[in-house]
């Protein structure tokens, strides 16, 4: 699939960039989108496991940005949201227990962040 293997590259370049400048956020960012970019695309064409499997490291990858910078209101939104499109994928494919639970960890993500940023 031409999707699949562009995201891969691209991928591929930011996880370099990454390994190459650790204290570079901005490419820990990117790294995460591509990875939940590629989930995506990767659901949508029925590879599910490694659907799964990229979800679960562009969610790791965005806590420990908000773990590393937690002044930056950014990170904490895109955790959340991360999560929530992870909890998306549980419910197409019916796996409601899942959803919930991620469902529920967006809420508290965004309960914290709240709390920590609140609005002007």
């Amino acid at each position: 699939l031409d999707a699949e293997r562009e995201f891969r590259r691209a991928y591929a370049i930011r996880e370099r960039l990454v390994e190459e400048s650790p204290g570079m956020a901005e490419h820990r960012n990117a790294l995460a989108l591509t990875q939940t970019q590629l989930a995506l695309v990767l659901a949508q064409v029925g590879k599910h496991v490694d659907a799964e499997t990229e979800f679960r490291k562009a969610i790791l990858v965005r806590e420990k940005l908000v773990e590393d910078y937690p002044t930056v209101p950014e990170y904490h939104v895109r955790l959340a949201g991360a999560v929530d499109l992870f909890a998306d994928f549980f419910v197409r494919r019916k796996q409601i227990a899942d959803a919930h639970d991620q469902v529920c960890e967006a809420v508290k993500i965004r309960e914290k962040a709240l709390a920590a940023f609140p609005p002007k």
